[in-house]
């Protein structure tokens, strides 16, 4: 009976053993498991403004044809020129617009004035979406062609100094 014991134990002794020898986990798998995290964390957040980003142009582009609309509506404003809508038509679109964020008082301003911010939002969103295209694939630039121009800027350096040397 003692001696199955002690078997046992040795049994149990040397898969505790086993087991542990498999939880030292060395740096180079850790690093590799933190940099395969961090790659992954990095596509979600570019996939995840890449969509805010989408959307976002898509909204922009609906606004500023609702703007460009609007301008045709104040003509269909004014009562005395003949128009093919009909007056509850010509509210319920003037409402439409109101409510879009589109319609301007044609008193106001001129069309560019209330088309600006959408300019600007424009141009706003094209730098955001080439500050992805940057993070995502450095405009096609990889980690090769990045140290072949260290590479050569280290050559240019030390030719740099040679020059430098030579004139003393």
């Amino acid at each position: 009976m003692d001696f199955e014991l002690r078997e046992e134990k040795k049994a149990d002794l040397e898969t505790e053993r086993h087991e542990n020898r498999r939880l030292k986990v060395t740096d180079e798998e850790v690093l590799a498991e933190f940099s395969s995290f961090n790659a992954q964390i990095h596509k979600v957040s570019l996939k995840s403004r890449y969509f805010a980003w989408y959307s976002l142009m898509i909204l922009l582009i609906v606004g500023l044809g609702l703007v460009y609309i609007t301008s045709f509506a104040h003509l269909y404003e004014n009562s005395d020129v003949v128009t093919p809508f009909s007056e509850h038509t010509k509210q319920r679109m003037m409402f439409f617009f109101f409510w879009a964020g589109t319609y301007s008082d044609d008193r106001d301003a001129s069309y560019a004035a209330g088309v600006y911010p959408y300019y600007i939002l424009m141009l706003l969103l094209i730098a955001e979406r080439l500050a992805q295209l940057w993070i995502e694939q450095r405009f096609g630039c990889d980690a090769a062609l990045i140290r072949k121009f260290k590479q050569v800027e280290k050559q240019d350096q030390y030719y740099r100094k040679l020059a430098l040397e030579k004139r003393k």
